[in-house]
């Protein structure tokens, strides 16, 4: 009976220490393949989040484009709304300069990066659909704001708004 025990205390510590989803108040959780991950996680990996509230995050770039490519090709997502999410994927944005590093592509807005481990990080990014995002130093879309031309792909956001980036949204 005492090794049962021991046996049962081990098991809830072992599940307890798995890693769970993190979410925050908007709902949002982030996986790598079937495994969920932290959300400030999300900011080591090449994610979409054509399934939102559900990041999606691949170790490669290769990963992440060919989902896309392939939602986009079919016309059809996984969750309520991502046929229209499809059109308004917006902005790709890259942890370093010349679209490097980590990497992100969105469709929504985004009031506070620090929620996804990218608040102070993006240092490129590439405009998609002929849309374009619009920037703002503080969370909230708060601040001071960067914006520039419609399609725009930006190598390097220059020295006055490289890593100061704290939310994002798409802009007519």
């Amino acid at each position: 009976m005492k090794r049962s025990l021991s046996v049962l205390a081990a098991a809830v510590l072992l599940v307890g220490a798995m890693p769970r989803p993190v979410e925050s108040d908007t709902g949002l959780r982030a996986t790598v393949g079937p495994r969920p991950i932290p959300l400030p996680a999300v900011g080591r990996y090449h994610c979409h989040d054509l399934d939102r509230p559900i990041i999606r995050c691949f170790r490669a770039p290769a990963g992440r484009d060919r989902q896309v490519t392939r939602r986009l090709a079919t016309g059809f997502g996984t969750s309520p709304g991502a046929d229209t999410m499809l059109l308004d994927y917006y902005v790709t944005f890259y942890e370093h300069a010349s679209y490097g590093g980590a990497s992100y592509t969105t469709s929504g807005g985004l009031t506070n990066l620090a929620d996804i481990g990218w608040n102070d990080v993006v240092s490129s990014f590439k405009s998609l659909n002929g849309l374009r995002p619009r920037w703002w130093e503080d969370a909230g879309y708060a601040g001071t704001a960067f914006m520039w031309s419609a399609g725009a792909q930006v190598s390097y956001v220059g020295d006055s708004a490289n890593d100061r980036f704290s939310s994002v949204k798409k802009y007519p």
